[in-house]
């Protein structure tokens, strides 16, 4: 049967064929528990795969800042030495 769990923690259990008695809603009580269990521990671990995906996320953008400002930097650089060569053939 299906099971909703209410933020209080009581857990209302959907009526199943056949029958439904104490011990019946006790193993699904049960069953159900060992699915939240389940659940919760997928939960963690997708939490922590998130984590690492984020950390990883931030690495990966400094290098990238870094990288765009070396380009930067290198560009300068060649329109310098660009413009000395200009400079020096014009002196000749």
């Amino acid at each position: 049967g299906h099971a909703l769990r209410r933020a209080s923690g009581a857990i209302l259990l959907a009526g199943a064929a056949g029958g439904s008695g104490p011990l019946r809603r006790r193993a699904e009580i049960a069953g159900l528990a060992g699915e939240i269990e389940q659940q919760d521990a997928a939960l963690g671990a997708v939490r922590a795969a998130l984590a690492g995906s984020e950390a990883r996320l931030i690495e990966l953008e400094r290098a990238a800042a870094a990288s765009a400002t070396n380009a930067d930097q290198l560009r300068e650089t060649a329109r310098m030495a660009a413009a000395r060569r200009e400079d020096s053939a014009r002196a000749v």
